[in-house]
């Protein structure tokens, strides 16, 4: 029996064309997984300094820290009424929001409130309801959906830690 084999012009057509499908694949996947891995990348720009103090985050940044995020880096308010603001300063940003790093003056040192707190372009407020000393604070950040995201954070005692969230519908 004779063996069939396809014409070379066949043969040729089909290697270019699963060529041409492979080509598009790595395509489609570089667009897809590029920018999730700079994002996870080690870098002076998006890594935050170890120790985590009020000095080297404010060094971080004005060395080009966060520089890739278009949120605040910085915010600032009085949680205690002592007259002197707390300053949130910017550790990670995503999408729709920062993490910030909270930080309070004592005796001329600067002190570690709460290492992550969701926040965004909104200021941070201060609520009326106190615990021990310290207001609860009111952080907003967009939803994606029009909305917001509120989040209430509260004093524990060591610590700011989150008290409650909820989703703020767009119109609400």
């Amino acid at each position: 029996m004779k063996k069939q084999t396809l014409p070379a012009r066949v043969t040729t057509g089909l290697i270019i064309n699963y060529l041409y499908l492979m080509l598009g694949i790595l395509v489609i996947a570089s667009f897809l997984i590029s920018p999730s891995t700079y994002a996870q990348q080690a870098s002076p720009q998006t890594d935050p300094p170890k120790p985590l103090t009020y000095e080297s985050l404010r060094a971080w940044h004005q060395s080009g820290g966060l520089d890739s995020y278009h949120w605040p880096k910085q915010h600032a308010v009085d949680l205690n009424d002592d007259k002197s603001d707390e300053v949130f300063l910017g550790l990670r940003g995503y999408g729709r929001g920062m993490i910030y790093a909270l930080f309070t003056k004592t005796t001329g040192k600067w002190v570690l409130l709460c290492d992550e707190i969701d926040g965004s372009h909104h200021e941070p407020r201060a609520l009326p309801a106190k615990n021990r000393g310290w207001h609860d604070m009111e952080v907003l950040s967009p939803t994606g959906r029009g909305g917001l995201h509120e989040r209430i954070y509260t004093w524990n005692g060591t610590k700011y830690v989150l008290k409650s969230t909820r989703e703020i519908a767009k119109g609400e």
